[in-house]
């Protein structure tokens, strides 16, 4: 009889707050392209980047694995680690290309053997309209799958597997960036060893297209340090006034890269910690400018046919009234709407743009057009540092500039602070400021000169720029952060 004992893990994510009116970020790692080579590929394979050249436009570099579903099975195979009991293995997996056949269809994508019997498997199956892994694992002579599964995002995923086995019991477990999903207890598997490990398309599958994988690494197990470093601009929010018309808050932002990103957008307004006026029914609205075209919409987060992934990562609204969607976008420039539901009242609100799949694509150039006004009804952005490396931004308060036949904010006025409320600098027309020569010599020095500007270069954390009048005016003004070193990612 096993003597396992389960502990299922739906879809769900962890996440820290920072503080403020910002939501905290996640520690998943995505990423691309992280090996100069890979060795020992058996079947019909591409090993894509054993050279300089780039095979494989899902990348932005050389590297990688790709194992085309018609010509399985097709796999990397690891001498190493040799006879260990402790075995812990992670990879990164894109597998939005593929197709199974069928509900019954799967891929078999990685595998632990000891002495050719299999210890651990992991397998791509169907899952509604999607993809997700499943797990089995090696207990009192059989193979016994977890009654679970962990839905994969069109997009580059983080896998971690850890396996142990000795004499009194095993544990086995998988991690979907950072995140556990699936763990089984006490494995009767007398010692096994590990001496093989097994990557790519493993099996025949029933099905064509692709999965990409890429930096595989084999270690006993030990504690787990990201695979990778990614310095990104993270968790872009503002909260402003919010009217109707022209005094929607409007958030710009932009995806950079050659795959798809996940976010979470949302509308917020009851749940702010403010003693004043806020927006009571928040609603929120993704438009492609370039097309015109309404991408999504919410009024009730609740109503979101996503709803259950916002709930799963930890960001659904705290009152069922505002907003939020979860939504996967291809490369572009995007703007988020958010403005009063009908019979609603105005006031304070906050508009966030959270990457729920750190790594490429990144989110760059952030701007938000708001009715900026005076007390708790000034313009604030807040956004997060990433990583372990300085980034260099331009962040501008815009007026004068702005095309519309509105009242504008005349005099616009910046100042930036750090998580502790450090004034980080500060700067009323850009002219004046200490390094003006260097904000012209960006090229995107503000087009006023009664426009601020502040270019500096931060070290990674949380940060607030507020935004408003010079002379206690009101009007429609605009707040950008614009990232001028751009996103990276660093081998650990």
């Amino acid at each position: 009889m096993l003597q396992n004992k389960l502990r299922k893990k739906s879809y769900r994510l962890a996440f820290a707050a920072v503080g403020l009116f910002l939501m905290g970020h996640a520690p998943a790692v995505f990423a691309q392209c992280t090996t100069s080579s890979w060795t020992n590929t058996t079947g019909s394979v591409t090993a894509v980047g054993s050279t300089n050249e780039r095979t494989e436009l899902e990348y932005e570099g050389s590297c990688g694995l790709s194992v085309n579903a018609a010509s399985s099975p097709g796999y990397v195979t690891s001498g190493a680690p040799n006879q260990d009991q402790q075995v812990l293995s992670r990879f990164y997996i894109y597998a939005d290309e593929l197709t199974l056949a069928n509900e019954e269809a799967e891929a078999i994508v990685f595998q632990a053997r000891g002495n050719s019997a299999t210890q651990v498997q992991v397998a791509i199956q169907r899952l509604g309209i999607g993809l997700g892994l499943v797990m089995r694992y090696r207990s009192n002579g059989e193979l016994v799958e977890i009654e679970d599964i962990a839905p994969l995002l069109p997009t580059w995923q983080a896998v971690t597997v850890g396996w142990s086995a000795d004499a009194i019991g095993g544990t086995v477990y998988l991690k979907l960036d950072e995140v556990e999903m699936l763990r089984a207890e006490g494995l009767v598997n007398g010692n096994e060893n590990v001496n093989n490990l097994d990557l790519g398309l493993v099996n025949d599958v029933s099905g064509s297209g692709k999965i990409v994988v890429d930096a595989f690494e084999a270690r006993r197990a030990m504690p787990e340090p990201a695979l990778l470093t990614v310095n990104e601009l993270f968790n872009i929010s503002t909260r402003s006034y919010v009217g109707s018309g022209v005094s929607n808050a409007v958030a710009g932002f932009v995806i950079d890269g050659a795959t798809k990103k996940c976010i979470i957008v949302r509308g917020r307004g009851p749940s702010i910690n403010l003693d004043t006026t806020r927006v009571s029914n928040p609603q929120i609205s993704l438009v492609n400018p370039t097309t015109q075209q309404e991408v999504d919409f919410n009024d009730n987060w609740q109503d979101h046919p996503n709803a259950d992934v916002v709930a799963a990562a930890g960001r659904a609204p705290s009152d069922p009234n505002e907003a939020a969607m979860y939504i996967c976008l291809d490369p572009g420039i995007y703007t988020v709407n958010l403005a009063p539901a009908p019979g609603s009242n105005n006031g304070i609100g906050i508009i966030e743009v959270l990457d729920f799949d750190r790594g490429t694509p990144f989110l760059f150039n952030i701007s938000t057009r708001a009715d900026v006004r005076t007390g708790d009804q000034l313009a604030i952005a807040g956004f997060v540092i990433e990583g372990d490396l300085p980034k260099t931004l331009l962040i501008r308060g815009r007026g004068p500039t702005i095309q519309l036949q509105e009242t504008l904010l005349a005099n616009p006025t910046l100042t930036l602070f750090d998580q502790s409320g450090v004034v980080e600098g500060s700067n009323d027309n850009w002219q004046d400021a200490d390094n003006a020569d260097d904000i012209a010599e960006t090229g995107r020095a503000p087009g006023n000169d009664l426009e601020s500007a502040i270019l500096v270069t931060l070290d990674p954390g949380l940060y607030t720029a507020h935004l408003q009048s010079a002379s206690s005016q009101t009007g429609i003004g605009i707040i950008e952060v614009l990232d001028l070193t751009g996103g990276s990612i660093e081998d650990n």
